[in-house]
């Protein structure tokens, strides 16, 4: 038996980690053990544990369902420039996403979004 009181804080830590180790070792042999036992039962029936789970294994089944992102109707269709860089005609924004480093800039300067529209 170890007698905690004469423990130092940086052996109590590592007697901590040693404990937690020692538990997680402990809980996944008795998983396996107990998993063990349910598919020898299963087999003896003649079912899987598909059969069990109502067709997925137990991890699919605990699992959270992915989330599908959905796009938007206007994704992927192009749209007419609205915002034009006064400095180099080159550079248009649509006005949608992330403001260009042109356009932040000139906003900050001074200028307002009617004066950066294309007319």
């Amino acid at each position: 038996m170890v007698d905690v009181s004469k423990l130092s804080l940086g052996e109590l830590r590592a007697l901590r980690n040693r404990l937690a180790k020692r538990e997680t070792k402990l809980q996944k042999g008795q998983v396996s053990v107990v998993r063990k036992k349910v598919v020898a039962m299963l087999r003896k029936e003649g079912l899987t544990m598909a059969d069990l789970t109502g067709g997925s294994t137990p991890k699919a089944a605990s699992a959270a369902p992915k989330k599908t992102r959905t796009k938007s109707k206007l994704a992927g269709k192009k749209v007419e420039p609205k915002f034009r860089n006064p400095n180099n005609s080159k550079e248009t924004w649509t006005g949608r996403g992330i403001n260009p480093k042109w356009f932040a800039g000139l906003i900050a300067s001074g200028m307002t979004r009617e004066q950066l529209e294309i007319k």
